[in-house]
């Protein structure tokens, strides 16, 4: 599993649990909120909603499985907070 480790002023979509790495901690939440085993805060929710079509779902999930294994890439997928 990729480990994407990120700086203080940006994150990313997956960093659901925002300790600015997409791990398998990330992985493990965005499955457990798409089987409804999870209830997250609405930050949380932002996070895992990797499409941004605003609901996550297994779409969001397939998205995140792709990208740890390195067969999808997102020009977008870094947000800079910084304005």
């Amino acid at each position: 599993f990729k480990t994407y480790v990120l700086t203080d002023d940006e994150f990313v979509r997956a960093d659901i649990n925002t300790d600015s790495d997409i791990d398998s901690i990330d992985y493990l939440l965005l499955k457990r909120i798409c089987f409804g085993t999870y209830t997250p805060t609405n930050c949380e929710y932002g996070y895992a909603d990797l499409n941004v079509d605003g609901k996550v779902d297994s779409i969001d999930y397939l998205l995140l499985k792709r990208s740890s294994f390195g067969t999808y890439t997102s020009s977008d997928r870094v947000i800079t907070t910084a304005d």
